[in-house]
């Protein structure tokens, strides 16, 4: 009975101390993702990622509706290229845009030719959600507020 006693005692606290040894991942928070300069999300991905592709939409009082393209532009980290382009018409002119953050973007000011004649530009944008947004100013010609929703 006394080796009975001695072993019980002995297994009680050798349970007791395993059990307060066990890892208990619950209680600790997830490890936070740290993404590079120009990246996001979990996993990491390029900011750009979620401007790429074409959009519909408009130009209010500036025009009709218009279809945009938007790609990235090569050998810029963080820049990406707004083509427009009229329904119907061959032509789509491009201009050159930088990322602020992951949704708003400057629009530097540049020449952009456009059916054969050559407009200074500049303005500032974003995107919520699937819907990019930005205002155009052509030196001479006036200001536009474009708005189109992503279709791919």
């Amino acid at each position: 009975m006394k080796y009975f006693f001695t072993i019980l005692v002995l297994f009680s606290f050798l349970t007791m101390f395993s059990s307060c040894n066990k890892d208990d991942d619950s209680s600790q928070e997830p490890e936070a993702v740290v993404c590079e300069m120009w990246f996001e999300g979990d996993p990491c991905e390029a900011m750009i990622t979620k401007f790429i592709g074409d959009y519909e939409g408009g130009a209010g009082f500036c025009g009709t509706d218009y279809e945009y393209t938007v790609i990235a532009t090569p050998n810029v980290v963080n820049g990406i290229a707004i083509g427009i382009a009229n329904p119907g018409q061959p032509e789509t002119y491009f201009f050159n845009a930088v990322l602020k953050s992951s949704t708003e973007f400057d629009i530097p000011l540049q020449e952009v030719e456009a059916n054969g004649q050559t407009s200074m530009l500049s303005g500032d944008g974003n995107l919520n959600g699937t819907t990019l947004s930005y205002h155009l100013i052509v030196v001479g010609a006036g200001e536009c507020d474009h708005v189109a929703t992503k279709i791919n």
